[in-house]
């Protein structure tokens, strides 16, 4: 990563033997700045993953979350919400954890230097405002290519005893989509939800951006989007030519297991089987 040019990395939500990774030091200065490489790159965390180190009961309140962030090795804190509660790196807290001693100038320094320096090379003290006229150069159909294909080549398929695809005949015009996430638009991409990509005038019926299980199938199989069919509060026809399972819940904390007997376990957010 860093060989190729890598010079920003976010740490992830998990823990890695047992110490999460925004806390990470071993992880994030020893193995991938030291060893990896990395060096003085800029590590970001994840949505108030700093103050989730309190909910992991490393922290016992932001102003350590603060202290075990900067020394963890993550120099941003990606501050979601308008709530300062949920923040770790405020002027207030950093300044109580030097005051208290659980971190020193020096770590406080190294991180301030990493993310001038990134800021610096990005050119944003000289031109500090976005170009306004690259928004044409995004979201281009080469894009849209790319990003259809990475999809595609990043989807694994568990188990396929012949099944799929869908052997449907030239007659069929009607598909039930069974299971409480068959209309569920956002639920593939759980908590991470991108922007409205899908123009107003493709024929799609719906222009919010996101798809659901019943939609996809329908235009996968039946070239438009025909007919909602589901099981939770939508009527199902009494007469189908094929059967589609979306069995999954919207917040699984246990095990469940799919029509084609794959267990599934989702912690957190909207997961689809």
């Amino acid at each position: 990563f860093a060989k190729a040019g890598g010079r920003g990395a976010m740490a992830a939500h998990n823990t890695v033997h047992d110490i999460p990774c925004h806390a990470n030091s071993w992880l994030l200065n020893d193995v991938f700045r030291a060893e990896l490489g990395f060096g003085d790159g800029l590590i970001l965390s994840d949505c108030n993953d700093l103050g989730v180190l309190v909910d992991y009961r490393i922290a016992a309140n932001r102003t350590q979350s603060a202290a075990k962030g900067l020394k963890g090795g993550v120099d941003q804190d990606l501050m979601c919400g308008s709530s300062e509660a949920t923040w770790s790196y405020t002027n207030a807290n950093v300044q109580a954890a030097l005051d208290l001693g659980m971190l020193d100038e020096a770590t406080v320094n190294a991180s301030v230097a990493r993310v001038l320096k990134q800021k610096f090379e990005a050119g944003l003290f000289e031109q500090p405002l976005v170009d306004e006229s690259m928004a044409a150069t995004l979201n281009t159909d080469d894009d849209q290519a790319l990003a259809r294909r990475a999809a595609q080549e990043g989807t694994v398929l568990l188990a396929n005893d012949g099944i799929l695809p869908l052997k449907l005949t030239s007659g069929t015009s009607k598909l039930t989509v069974l299971g409480p996430l068959g209309s569920c638009d956002d639920s593939a991409a759980a908590e991470w939800l991108g922007v409205d990509v899908r123009s107003a005038d493709d024929g799609h019926p719906d222009d919010d951006g996101y798809v659901s299980s019943c939609e996809s199938v329908a235009w996968a199989y039946l070239g438009s989007y025909t007919q909602w069919a589901v099981d939770n509060g939508v009527e199902v026809p009494t007469v189908a030519d094929a059967l589609v399972a979306s069995l999954a819940t919207k917040s699984m904390d246990v095990p469940i297991t799919t029509a084609m007997g794959v267990p599934v376990t989702g912690s957190g957010g909207n997961t689809s089987a």
